[in-house]
């Protein structure tokens, strides 16, 4: 995957695809020296001009992955231009908390953006840099006011916007889950570092249960009351110094409400028709941050890999659903590296 990704992303003219590319080569342990991706990440570190990031057509979604590959690369070298990213993507933050696309829309946030916004703050995180609390946890709030009754969250809450037409989607409420764990990091230090430390759930699991990490979780009530609060992020004082406002109880339901929609549908196919390629990497960064090996019975990793390496063509490179090949062996690469 790695070679013909190599051949390939120097005629990519997506400026995000191309980026997409440059990180998946870069987990698949291609040297940053080599022409290709040393060509790429020249390419991110020419759009901050004069400490200001000058993202393309993909925006917040071009930022996540681009702070990404720069952190992943070199913290120290690249320190810069990873302020520089985050600046934007705190600045792109709309008053409700999500993220959305710049123009075309009302405002009210995209699960998918808010997912690649807050990849691209830990990124950031990552690189030493102080991000604000209420950032953190607007984005938190975000996601729990916009939980649907079934426990999933839809492409952009309140509008019938997406294939699903605000419906809840597999492929979103793993996004959701994904930019939860996150957030939750930094609102909860040293108490959410995996889903078993968020939940508490060492203490419960029996020795039958040491296989099933969602074994408790079965039976999670998806029509028990709403807990939707609106917090008033804390203003006061530096980034560092601040606390949460967000109550740990309400994340913990959101949490387990999401867990209980994605493990009732989980599968090495499962992902949402329109974007089947999205789901594998989202997963892969949801499971991560949980710490996860089993969502519910499906164990995620050992399933979904032995069906994408059947699917691999013999140059190398994948097209699922006449798919787009650059992008979607960008994806599946970085699912199977576990970058």
């Amino acid at each position: 995957a790695a070679g013909w990704l190599e051949t390939q992303i120097g005629d990519e003219q997506d400026e995000g695809v191309h980026s997409l590319a440059a990180l998946a080569l870069l987990l698949a342990e291609v040297p940053p020296t080599r022409p290709a991706l040393a060509s790429a990440i020249q390419a991110v570190v020419g759009r901050v001009k004069d400490g200001e990031y000058q993202p393309g057509a993909h925006h917040v979604y071009q930022a996540g992955v681009e702070a990404t590959l720069l952190a992943d690369i070199d913290v120290e070298k690249y320190r810069p231009q990873i302020q520089a990213i985050a600046n934007y993507i705190i600045g792109q933050q709309l008053p409700n908390g999500g993220w959305d696309y710049p123009t075309g829309r009302q405002g009210h946030g995209d699960t998918s953006v808010v997912q690649y916004a807050c990849l691209g703050l830990w990124a950031g995180k990552r690189a030493g840099l102080e991000i604000p609390q209420s950032t953190w946890d607007q984005a938190i709030m975000w996601h729990v006011n916009t939980q649907n009754a079934d426990g999933g969250s839809s492409y952009v809450p309140g509008t019938e916007n997406g294939n699903e037409h605000g419906g809840s989607s597999i492929n979103l409420t793993l996004a959701a889950l994904c930019s939860t764990m996150i957030a939750a990091r930094f609102s909860f230090p040293g108490r959410a570092d995996s889903l078993n430390q968020l939940l508490g759930l060492k203490e419960e699991r029996s020795q039958s249960e040491s296989n099933r990490d969602f074994g408790p979780l079965q039976a999670v009530d998806l029509g028990a009351a709403d807990l939707r609060a609106v917090q008033q992020p804390d203003t006061s004082g530096s980034a560092a110094n601040q606390k949460t406002t967000v109550d740990i109880e309400v994340l913990k339901r959101f949490v387990q409400r999401a867990i209980g929609f994605v493990a009732a549908r989980i599968g090495p196919t499962k992902g949402d028709l329109h974007y089947p390629v999205y789901y594998y990497y989202t997963m892969e960064r949801m499971a991560a941050l949980a710490d996860v090996q089993q969502i519910g019975q499906f164990n995620w990793f050992e399933s979904c890999s032995d069906y994408l390496i059947s699917k691999q063509s013999s140059d190398g490179h994948w097209q699922i659903n006449n798919q787009f090949p650059l992008r979607d062996t960008a994806f599946i690469t970085l699912f199977l590296t576990r970058s």
